[in-house]
């Protein structure tokens, strides 16, 4: 059982960033300066790989709160699902700020297009071998 600031904080950040999942079930999550309390480790590291540190809590935020339950036809999504999508976009932006924007706002249109763009859509596993210097 989480201590009750820790449940509570949750709480808040649950009704705020309109995120239903506190937590991620595959692998550890890393909480970055309060922004970010459901990205996995892997694409934490993939975020902080690709963009300046100045930059990675904005980056966090975006993810967090517009690249996860506002996707369409994603209610029954998995863990998995998030990292996969969330990949994509990180990805396709290439570590610019203003291209992350443009591909959450394209997933949010059709995700699948994002992960095809990508070069995730013929493998449910793809994303797990892709690290930004290997772009």
């Amino acid at each position: 059982m989480l201590p009750k600031e820790f449940r509570n904080e949750t709480a808040q950040c649950e009704s705020s960033c309109g995120t239903r999942r506190a937590g991620h079930g595959r692998g550890s999550s890393l909480t970055l300066a309060n922004t970010d309390d459901s990205l996995s480790t892997e694409t934490r590291v993939r975020l902080e790989a690709l963009f300046r540190k100045e930059e990675q809590d904005a980056a966090a935020k975006l993810l967090v709160e517009e690249c996860g339950d506002r996707l369409p036809l994603t209610n029954r999504a998995n863990d998995a699902f998030w990292d996969r999508v969330r990949l994509a976009v990180l990805k396709l932006s290439s570590g610019d700020l203003q291209k992350l924007k443009r591909e959450i706002e394209a997933a949010k249109r059709d995700w699948r297009d994002t992960l095809v763009a990508a070069g995730f859509g013929h493998s449910v596993t793809a994303h797990e071998s892709w690290f930004p210097d290997q772009q």
